[in-house]
This record gives structure tokens, C-alpha cells and sequence, in this order.
């Protein structure tokens, strides 16, 4: 709220109430309600930004005719435009126990620390755990320097909420097909070291864009933390892109 200057007022959903008393199962999820309190519109996951807006003045102008309102913004990222392609990405995945799709064999080791470890083929749908790291309902915390989490995805990129327990910033290497990120596939916040690795800097509960195709595609992410108290709460993916890739142009807009 404070970085974006936010302050009208904000409910903190944490027990779920709301989401349950709407039966939602979506994130983001847009429900927008008339002055009579009758939900007049909704939408579900990323984009249809304008049209949002659209009913949102149209109900504006249901509590005050004359109310002057901006014209409809225009898009922010080059993924809003109506030509954006979009594909089915791998879900979101949370990493809590409590509905974490952990791909390791032998599943989560509750409420503790413990090692895991990986073998076999790794899935799509599922991440891999390796390493010393603490379960919780709701989120994996890196208990060493020496885990780390593997994921195998298909979309146009990937972000990841995380929090830093210990108070302090920590980074987190990253990792793409078993090479660092280059400059053509970070967002904003991704940072280079001399040696070359990527990395991002967890400082404070947030999502962190991790990684950034600009194309619909397949990869496997690994991410490193460099200390423990790194907690990873839930994988969301980046459904719509600018430009299809060659592979996928055939596929299902």
C-alpha cells in the first residue's frame, strides 16, 4: 500500500472468509458490485484491464450521471494488448504442504526441517525439493545454504511470492536449462554478479518476477538460496505473451 500510494481501504483476507464467501478459486480474481450490492461483473486471472475499467465507470455513472471520469487507459505492458497471444501455462503452485504439488518421491516431511532429495524424471505440474528445508502449511523455508527448488514450467515467464524470515536480505541464484539468465530474459529486478550469475535479492514479503521469455515456452527454473530463512510461498505464470513462439504458433489462443 505504501509503495503505490494506496489509501482508500484494503481487507486483509488472511483467514479466507471473503474467498470462501465468493467461492472463489482463482488468483487474481476481479468481482466488481453495484451500489445495491449485486455483483455486476467478474473476471478471473490476468488482463481484460479496459473492459474492467469500462464497467467500472458504468457503474460510476449509475451513482452520479454527471460524474467526470478519464478515458480508458491504454495498456501498460506489450502482453495487454488485445494482440497478446495467450496459451495455458503450467498452474499455479504452492509450496506449503497444506496444498503444495511437491514432485519428490517422498512427498512433504510436515511441520520441520528436513532433507530431500531428488530422482528420477522431473514432471511439469510439480516442483522438486533438494536439500535441507523447513515445511510449513503454507510456505518451504530454505533451512541451509545448500537447497534448492526445481521447476519444470511452460509459459511466457515466472514470478514466485517470497519472504525473507531472517530479516535480512538474501539472495537467491537463478537458473534456466542449467545456465544463468541472460539480459534478454530478466525483469527489472534481476541482478548480475561479476561472475556472471543471477541473481534476485529477497528483502521483503512480496512476489518477485523471476524470469521473463517474451515467448510461450519450455524450461526447467532452478532457484538457489544463498542462507536460510528464504520462504517460498506459490509459482504464478505469465499466461499471454507478445509474439508466439515458431513451435507454438498453432496453438489454442
Amino acid at each position: 500500500m505504501r509503495e503505490f500510494g494506496l489509501t482508500y481501504p484494503i481487507v486483509i483476507d488472511s483467514n479466507y472468509e471473503l474467498w470462501k464467501a465468493f467461492a472463489n478459486k482463482y488468483w487474481p480474481a476481479k468481482y466488481l458490485i453495484d451500489k445495491e450490492g449485486y455483483i455486476r461483473g467478474a473476471h478471473f486471472g490476468e488482463g481484460a484491464y479496459a473492459e474492467t475499467e469500462e464497467i467500472i465507470q458504468e457503474l460510476l455513472r449509475e451513482i452520479n450521471p454527471q460524474v467526470e471520469l478519464p478515458a480508458i487507459m491504454e495498456p501498460l505492458r506489450e502482453t495487454d494488448f488485445p494482440e497478446a497471444v495467450c496459451f495455458h501455462p503450467t498452474p499455479e503452485l504452492y509450496l506449503g504442504y497444506r496444498r503444495g504439488r511437491i514432485g519428490n518421491q517422498s512427498g512433504f516431511h510436515e511441520d520441520g526441517p528436513a532433507e530431500y532429495s531428488v530422482s528420477g524424471e522431473m514432471q511439469e505440474n510439480f516442483f522438486y525439493v533438494q536439500g535441507t528445508w523447513n515445511s510449513t502449511a503454507e510456505y518451504l523455508e530454505s533451512a541451509t545454504a545448500n537447497g534448492k527448488i526445481v521447476l519444470p514450467y511452460s509459459a511466457g515467464g515466472v514470478s514466485l511470492v517470497m519472504a525473507s524470515r531472517s530479516q535480512q536480505p538474501i539472495q537467491v541464484l537463478l537458473l534456466q536449462d542449467g545456465k544463468p539468465l541472460t539480459k534478454a530474459n530478466t525483469p527489472a529486478e534481476t541482478k548480475f554478479s561479476n561472475d556472471g550469475a543471477s541473481y534476485i535479492t529477497v528483502d521483503r514479503a512480496r512476489m518477485y518476477a523471476l524470469v521473463e521469455n517474451h515467448s510461450f515456452e519450455a524450461h526447467t527454473l532452478e532457484l538457489l538460496p544463498q542462507g536460510d530463512g528464504v520462504a517460498m510461498y506459490a509459482f504464478t505464470f505469465i499466461t499471454c505473451v507478445e509474439k508466439p513462439s515458431a513451435t507454438l504458433a498453432g496453438a489454442q489462443r
